[in-house]
């Protein structure tokens, strides 16, 4: 599938409901998601890997490792509303049987991540509750995943940091703008965006 065709195709799921601003719950559009996972795929063969997505809301990045080839794709979200989305969003999937959906907060999530080839999230960047980034940031090296890739803000300079503690690698992979439409109250404008940063942490060797 082309980065456009993608892009489309994932554009037309159904939306995260962003109900939680304290989980500062915002969707990732179609062509961010496409554009991002095209970018992993200049160095990371997606065909037949296992996939985590971390926070994983409507599901549209693990959905898009799954047009990709991955042969199985474990989706993590807590908020029960954005977790039924994903479910919708997956069965509707010709081999929906590669997903497998948790309901759960990160640290209650047990895998054999000896098994898992990549980790993908965007994780809250802090803004609402400082460092409640650190578990997504932090769960996959604490448990030698060999790939992780996070979009955060661009001022993120810890993410580098803390690769650098686990003994991981950290290199930017893209910038950009990253649109917030007017979804909470205290939001004033219609929309606005703000610069993200997509990082690649791959293991020292």
């Amino acid at each position: 599938m082309k980065k456009k065709h993608l892009a489309i195709t994932l554009s037309k799921l159904s939306p995260h409901p962003q109900t939680n601003v304290n989980l500062e719950q915002y969707s990732t559009h179609g062509d961010l998601a496409s554009e991002w996972l095209f970018k992993i795929a200049e160095s990371f063969d997606f065909e037949g890997s296992r996939i985590v997505d971390l926070g994983s809301g409507n599901g549209i990045l693990g959905i898009g490792a799954y047009y990709a080839g991955a042969s199985q794709i474990i989706l993590v979200e807590a908020a029960e509303d954005a977790h039924q989305v994903a479910v919708a969003n997956t069965h509707s999937l010709e081999y929906s049987e590669r997903f497998i959906l948790y309901n759960k907060k990160l640290v209650d999530v047990d895998l054999d991540w000896s098994e898992i080839d990549l980790i993908i999230t965007n994780p809250p960047w802090g803004y609402q509750t400082e460092k409640s980034d650190r578990i997504f940031i932090e769960l996959g090296m604490e448990n030698n995943v060999p790939e992780i890739h996070i979009l955060h803000s661009d001022k993120a300079e810890h993410i580098g940091k803390i690769a650098k503690k686990y003994g991981y690698e950290s290199e930017a992979l893209m910038d950009g703008e990253f649109i917030l439409p007017r979804t909470y109250s205290h939001h004033s404008k219609k929309s606005s965006s703000t610069r993200y940063r997509a990082w690649r942490l791959t293991k020292s060797e």
